[in-house]
């Protein structure tokens, strides 16, 4: 009987192939493009005014600082070090071609007294973010940051005098990205506050255009930077203290028009069964998703993400541990393939086996449905930085009976009789 099944098998292990996973035509090479480039203007004012009362009606405010900036005219001209160095402002934009660092800081300190007087220091600065490409580009950009104010109110000597007295008060607030607030008390204190704040932004680009070094760069989005410092105080024979706010914020491009990543894929029945060898194999539709970014054109690939398990060819081995087969635990073909329009795949996912291994099972004496699995991971290609990006991890299942098969994919069974 051995004889003959070897016979059986003989006439059947050219037709013998396992198709499991995608189905893939040759790959191309990939044309490789320019780098992912994040660009960061920052423009606004800084403004710090004091002012100075013997009395409600007779008060004088001069300007210390009033400056309008916009760094991509002038980075110098971004204030550091304002107002006779009584405030000190550190401003800092730094990083690499697709991801950022900022922050600012602003400090002020007093000691001398109050007759009725203010000190205000103000910032508000937008953060404009410009991605690599003329409008209708694509980004991803990510950030995340902190938001912090502090205020301390040291020694005070507030005798008052004839109309009372109002003792000194420092505070520190930040209205955005996230809102702070810090006041003193009367007496001698330190108070802090801090919030984290962070996004995502998808989209695509639009106007305006920014030329640098000769690249175009298109808008994406901005973020608002709004700090503020207030000490005050009235009939104060002497007062000392600070109020401070930092601002921090990193910021990375993951992805823009050359590189979007899809967030999943849908998987489900939308192609039909497999003609010939392939009979007992179902081809899944697989579309990237999110639909709303054109990803035809990529290259997809898949890769396993662990050893599978091929239950039907263990089962044969059992019966004649001599029998020239090779369990099949991972995924047939990880050649790259490109995705069509509407972000399909082409040809499918075909999940399942050969008509050749079915008659070979069941000329073993197949009694009970026995189950193959494979775990695939699908990657896509990014030709900006020359990586393969994952984006999904599919199980990949198919079942062989006497009288049935099926194909399972991502949590989809579909079966029939054969």
């Amino acid at each position: 009987m051995k004889s003959t099944k070897r016979k059986v098998f003989a006439s059947l292990l050219t037709a013998f192939t396992i198709a499991l996973a995608f189905s893939m035509g040759s790959g191309e090479a990939f044309a490789q493009s320019q780098m992912d480039e994040l660009y960061v203007v920052a423009a606004g004012q800084f403004a710090g005014t004091n002012t100075y009362c013997t009395y409600a009606p007779y008060c004088n405010t001069s300007t210390c600082a009033a400056k309008n900036y916009n760094s991509l005219d002038d980075l110098a001209n971004v204030p550091t070090n304002e107002c006779s160095g009584d405030l000190t402002a550190t401003r800092q934009l730094g990083g690499g071609s697709s991801s950022r660092t900022y922050t600012y800081e602003g400090k002020f300190h007093f000691d001398g007294n109050f007759t009725n007087d203010a000190h205000q220091r103000n910032i508000n600065e937008t953060l404009s973010f410009f991605v690599l490409g003329d409008p209708g580009t694509s980004y991803s950009i990510s950030y995340s940051g902190n938001a912090a104010a502090a205020a301390r109110k040291g020694a005070e000597e507030a005798p008052g005098c004839y109309l009372g007295t109002g003792p000194g008060v420092f505070s520190a607030d930040v209205w955005s990205p996230a809102e702070v607030h810090v006041r003193t008390a009367n007496a001698q204190t330190n108070v802090s506050d801090s919030k984290r704040f962070g996004d995502v932004k998808t989209g695509k680009t639009t106007d305006p255009v920014i030329t640098v070094a000769g690249k175009r760069y298109s808008f994406a989005f901005q973020i608002n930077v709004i700090g503020h410092t207030h000490t005050g105080g009235y009939c104060v024979k002497h007062s000392e203290g600070e109020e401070s706010f930092k601002i921090s914020l990193d910021v990375h491009l993951t992805a823009s028009n050359h590189c979007p990543i899809p967030s999943g894929e849908q998987s489900g029945p939308g192609y039909s069964w497999g003609e010939g060898a392939l009979a007992p194999a179902y081809i899944w539709d697989v579309v990237l998703e999110p639909t709303t970014i054109d990803f035809s054109g990529r290259y997809v690939r898949e890769i396993d993400y662990a050893p599978g398990w091929d239950g039907c060819i263990a089962w044969a081995l059992t019966l004649d541990p001599t029998l020239p087969l090779n369990p099949v635990i991972g995924v047939s073909n990880s050649t790259p393939i490109q995705v069509l329009s509407g972000n399909h795949l082409p040809y499918g996912d075909v999940v399942g086996t050969t008509a050749a291994k079915v008659s070979l099972l069941r000329h073993l004496g197949l009694q009970s449905a026995c189950v193959s699995t494979v775990y695939q991971q699908d990657e896509i290609y990014c030709d900006a930085d020359g990586q393969w990006h994952p984006y999904r991890r599919n199980i990949l299942r198919y079942s062989i009976g006497p009288k049935h098969v099926s194909s399972e994919r991502d949590g989809h069974r579909i079966s029939k009789k054969y």
